[in-house]
């Protein structure tokens, strides 16, 4: 059985060391400061026809507006195409390399043009929508590289286009070659810590499943999984691992968002326990999972990459009120996984607000804004997964409670077992009485307490008269029903509950009469006798009378108690044989040995 102490330790443990973890990659992920951007200018074309020359026209100059998010432009949803103009800030000293930086991976298509004064000095046609390999540096994002300081006439101009009007933020840096491998470095570090959290739960929930065989376990190891896929595309990776030559980010965005949501709802709906605890909910919840996946099917195979998000976001929005309705629920319930669903979920709707809010350009962009959804949903993987640990913990103790419950309830079946092939050992199976020895064990019980007591005791040795003529003449079926209706029949005339008999051999009985005086055992004896005989069980060969008849023995225990059971046993097999001596059907009392 599991230790719960040491299980609730060691998940505090767990928590705290994701916490660290978490802390350790938010410090990780700070960027190294830029003061080599003067300043950031924004243009919109709306007809998405404009050149180089036609925005660097002296004519246009008055459509250039400052940035109003500062070094992280953000564009939200728009059909127009931007332009960007950063100034450099001079730096004669620095001669080495430099590197422009465009900080975000999901650009569709980004033309950067590096001026000095009105001349074009490099010109770099990048974006996710273009091969990778065409890229001059060999990053995640968008890089372009020279040499030489930057002096006040340097001039880079960005030509920002979507396919379909959904922008990213684009964060916008100027580094030196050495800050520029700080920032890898720190990246590698940031991510391979992310991604390692996502992976072990991933994989470790799949392992659950395969050893316990609970599907919220594998929900929540495809949705683990899923969501690295998507954070991987949505970084970058993708095009430099797995399709550098063809440009496939957006649906592989599409696919991975859909599935990891969908595979959450399912986790969510099965870690609530809502089957039972709202069916109803747990049905419109199937249905609004399976209208996601009917409407967000099309989109993907048509490539609507905008509509796609905006439908995803309404559903994911309309899905997260629902669950988070539930968790609330389960939380004012006392139920501790839905306290934890409830925390899980507060992080994550910080993360996922934040994060289409700077999508549509409701809030301006910044480098923790940037991560926030993602911060959020590691940290709900986190959460959760201490969760399924605690699901796992409480239904191991239920598998112990119940294995404990089964091996009660077989021991009870193997007692009572054991208490029936006791009583089938000791009990004669024609008769239903009690047999020789346990008979003998008995009077044992009885003797030593009677002596003890000083009380009186008696004992009758029984014997059916004539019993193999009856045999011989009724055949060995009838014989068997001659002895259940005499032992019945003993059964029958004892008149207290703690006398008791048995069969003690072939047509012989023997009965105990505890607290009985010899004017109480002739009494008995007699009234055996005539039981027996009122029966009326036919007896032609007998010739003692027409019927079935009993010949008694009765013993008394002598005075002093020293008698002992063998001894009272001779004295009634002596009155038995009077009693057969004169003439059957009647009882005699055995002489007292001197």
């Amino acid at each position: 059985m599991l230790d719960s102490s040491k299980c609730r330790k060691n998940g505090r443990w767990s928590a705290w060391l994701s916490l660290c973890l978490f802390a350790l990659v938010l410090l990780s992920a700070r960027a190294a400061a830029s003061a080599k951007i003067g300043s950031v200018e924004v243009l919109e074309d709306t007809s998405g026809r404009m050149s180089l020359s036609d925005v660097l026209d002296a004519r246009m100059q008055v459509r250039w507006r400052p940035s109003l998010d500062g070094l992280v432009p953000n564009f939200g949803i728009s059909r127009s195409v931007f332009w960007v103009r950063c100034r450099l800030v001079q730096d004669r000293t620095d001669t080495g390399a430099q590197v422009f930086l465009a900080q975000s991976s999901v650009i569709d298509t980004l033309d950067i043009f590096r001026l000095c004064g009105s001349r074009v000095v490099q010109m770099v046609r990048t974006g996710d929508a273009r091969s990778y390999r065409q890229r001059p540096v060999p990053y995640r994002q968008f890089a372009v590289a020279w040499r030489g300081g930057a002096d006040s006439g340097t001039v880079f101009c960005l030509r920002v286009a979507s396919q379909d009007g959904l922008h990213e933020s684009m964060p916008i840096m100027s580094l030196g070659e050495r800050e520029f491998e700080e920032l890898r470095s720190r990246e590698q570090f940031r991510f391979g810590v992310y991604f390692g959290v996502i992976a072990f739960l991933a994989l470790f929930s799949a392992l659950l499943y395969v050893t316990l065989r609970e599907r919220s376990q594998l929900y929540f190891s495809v949705y683990a999984f899923c969501y690295g896929w998507w954070n991987l595309d949505y970084q970058g990776f993708g095009d430099v691992f797995f399709w550098p030559d063809w440009p496939m980010g957006n649906l592989w965005l599409m696919v991975t968002s859909l599935a990891f949501a969908t595979f959450l709802v399912l986790f969510s709906r099965r870690f609530l326990h809502l089957a039972k605890d709202a069916p109803r909910l747990h049905r419109a919840l199937g249905i609004l999972v399976v209208l996601d996946v009917v409407v967000a099917v099309p989109l993907i195979a048509w490539d609507r990459y905008c509509r796609f998000f905006l439908w995803t976001m309404g559903m994911d929005v309309l899905l997260l009120v629902l669950l988070l309705g539930m968790g609330i629920r389960s939380t004012l319930l006392g139920k501790r996984n839905g306290q934890l669903f409830l925390v899980s979920w507060g992080l994550v709707i910080v993360g996922a607000i934040l994060y289409i809010a700077k999508v549509v350009g409701l809030v301006p962009a910044s480098p923790l804004i940037y991560d926030a959804y993602q911060y959020g949903t590691v940290l709900q993987a986190v959460v959760l997964s201490i969760g399924v640990a605690m699901q796992i913990l409480a239904m191991q103790k239920q598998n112990n409670r119940s294995l404990e419950s089964t091996v009660q309830e077989r021991t009870r079946e193997l007692e009572a077992a054991n208490l029936r092939l006791r009583e089938l050992s000791d009990t004669d199976h024609l008769t239903g009485l009690p047999n020789r020895r346990q008979f003998e064990e008995r009077f044992g019980a009885v003797h030593r307490l009677q002596v003890r007591n000083g009380s009186g005791l008696a004992l009758l040795l029984m014997d059916i008269d004539h019993f193999k003529l009856y045999n011989d003449s009724y055949g060995h079926q009838e014989g068997d029903r001659c002895l259940k209706a005499v032992a019945q029949a003993i059964r029958d005339a004892l008149p207290r509950g703690a006398d008791f008999c048995a069969r003690y051999g072939g047509e012989e009985f023997i009965a105990c009469l505890p607290n009985t005086d010899l004017e109480g055992a002739r009494t008995v004896a007699g009234k055996i006798c005539r039981g027996v005989q009122a029966c009326g069980l036919e007896h032609r060969a007998s010739p003692v009378a027409g019927v079935v008849t009993l010949s008694i023995g009765v013993a008394i225990r002598q005075g002093d108690g020293s008698d002992p059971f063998e001894a009272m046993v001779r004295r009634a097999d002596q009155g038995l044989y009077a009693a057969k001596s004169q003439g059957r059907n009647c009882f005699r009392v055995g002489a007292r040995e001197e």
